[in-house]
């Protein structure tokens, strides 16, 4: 089973395409693009949503054997919504694009996962790997939701 893992946030996506491969959970994209950065003359959050709706589409039709998409919420949404308001957009376009393809999508916090904030790049690293590119907390937390969803 493939799984697409993903973390929104206002300026980029992180994305992770993970199976399992002899026990092991393999980041097919591990030295490929993993970074979707919102192209600077999209200024308006219309744009933005169809901008990405297109690039997950595109994600989805290279690796048509993707049965799950998980992504890695923001976590006190119901705190601070204004703050991650347009993240949350984002998040919905994988639920709609999930919904239209018959992919099962779930969202996951921290303590969902089993690690946190300050542990995130460590878990990912130990129970699967570390990308060749633009490695940073948001690309673990790409990886750590496929690892939720593939153990």
């Amino acid at each position: 089973m493939k799984v697409l893992g993903i973390r929104n946030s206002p300026t980029e996506i992180r994305f992770a395409i993970a199976e399992k491969v002899n026990g092991n959970i393999k980041i097919l994209n591990k030295d490929q693009e993993n970074k979707l950065v919102f192209p600077k003359h999209l200024h308006d959050l219309s744009q933005k949503v169809g901008w990405l709706f297109q690039e997950l589409e595109n994600i989805i039709a290279n690796n048509p054997e993707i049965q799950v998409i998980a992504l890695k919420q923001n976590e006190n949404v119901s705190t601070k919504y204004s703050t991650v308001k347009e993240t949350a957009f984002y998040d919905s376009i994988a639920y709609l694009i999930g919904n239209n393809k018959g992919i099962k999508v779930n969202s996951y916090v921290y303590t969902n996962i089993g690690t946190n904030r300050k542990d995130v790049s460590n878990f990912a690293e130990t129970n699967a790997e570390k990308t060749d590119k633009y490695w940073d907390s948001r690309m673990a937390d790409a990886i750590s939701v496929t690892i939720k969803e593939l153990k």
